[in-house]
């Protein structure tokens, strides 16, 4: 076993195993057997610098070497020492090998920020681990792991689904060779069914409120016209005098009309998509021309922010217009 055998070594490691590491290897094995194969390194000459009659540790091969030859012992010590040489690069090749998300992940998981919040889920203080989640991903906008673990949280026990659709597809981005791929795949498609159930549920009593408001629009109108037609004919005459009594039925049921309900406003808004550098007051600053009104933004969009240092680069706020 030579140079091919250096060679066969490097290509299973799969590594930055060299033809040199491999022959070290193969004159550690022979050093610790005691023995060498016939025909084999101190037989063929073939570690590079070393002549046929010098073994790899650099003494001539004594008796015992000889007598091992001569009996056949050699050829079965070969067999043990190729044994130990192919154990070895399979090591090398385990240790060398892994997927890169996942090693990225396991760094990811050494962060401070991240080690807290999981302590915090842990005791059920959710809102507080959301908070850490958040302020390490401020500080760190590539740190997967984060994004993973919030985007679960939100799905889990907020019930935040846009956000946890968010998060959970920037894992996606930043880790592409991720074996929960199908996985995470999966959290997403049931978070938007959710989401879209959600969404069918709040706009299905719109349609209902509606109608109501119609029919009941439509009734007082109808009893104001008849009351109005009734005063008409009383004032100009054309009627009989009607008694007393009567004349104080129709003043009463005039009096008792409730008014018609007024239209609630909706103020009118503008979004805004967040930019780089961007906080609420100089947002404030651009659409009010003065800093001190951000709390106006900050409360038209506390579904969306945490609190008001937790923007994020592209998130679109609800700006009300003046």
């Amino acid at each position: 076993m030579g140079g091919g055998r250096g060679d066969r070594c490097q290509r299973a490691s799969g590594s930055a195993v060299s033809v040199a590491g491999a022959q070290y290897l193969c004159r550690y094995a022979i050093r610790l057997r005691g023995t060498a194969p016939p025909g084999g390194l101190a037989a063929r000459g073939s570690v590079r610098g070393l002549p046929a009659s010098v073994s790899p540790d650099g003494r001539r091969p004594g008796r015992r070497l000889t007598r091992l030859r001569a009996d056949g012992n050699g050829t079965r010590a070969a067999m043990r020492m190729g044994r130990i040489v192919l154990v070895a690069m399979g090591v090398i090749a385990v240790a060398g090998c892994g997927p890169q998300a996942a090693r990225l992940d396991a760094a990811d998981e050494n962060n401070p920020l991240l080690r807290r919040a999981r302590a915090r889920r842990r005791m059920q203080d959710f809102d507080g681990a959301i908070a850490l989640y958040n302020r390490a991903l401020e500080r760190y906008p590539r740190l997967a792991r984060a994004h993973l673990e919030v985007g679960s949280l939100y799905a889990t026990e907020k019930k935040d689904y846009v956000r946890a659709v968010y998060h959970l597809q920037r894992y996606l981005e930043l880790r592409p060779d991720t074996q929960k791929r199908k996985l995470i795949q999966d959290w997403i498609r049931r978070a938007e069914l959710a989401l879209a159930a959600e969404i069918k549920t709040r706009s299905s009593g719109v349609p209902v409120e509606l109608s109501r408001l119609r029919e009941e629009n439509r009734r007082l109108t109808q009893r104001v016209k008849a009351l109005s037609a009734r005063i008409e004919q009383l004032r100009r005459g054309a009627a009989v005098e009607s008694s007393s009594g009567e004349r104080e039925a129709v003043a009463s049921e005039v009096k008792e009309l409730p008014p018609p309900r007024p239209t609630p406003a909706y103020p009118e808004v503008k979004v805004y998509r967040v930019q780089r550098g961007d906080t609420l007051s100089s947002i404030a600053a651009r659409f009010y021309g003065d800093r001190s009104k951000w709390r106006r933004i900050y409360e038209a969009n506390r579904n969306v922010l945490d609190s008001p240092e937790s923007l994020r680069v592209g998130q679109r706020l609800v700006v009300p217009v003046e």
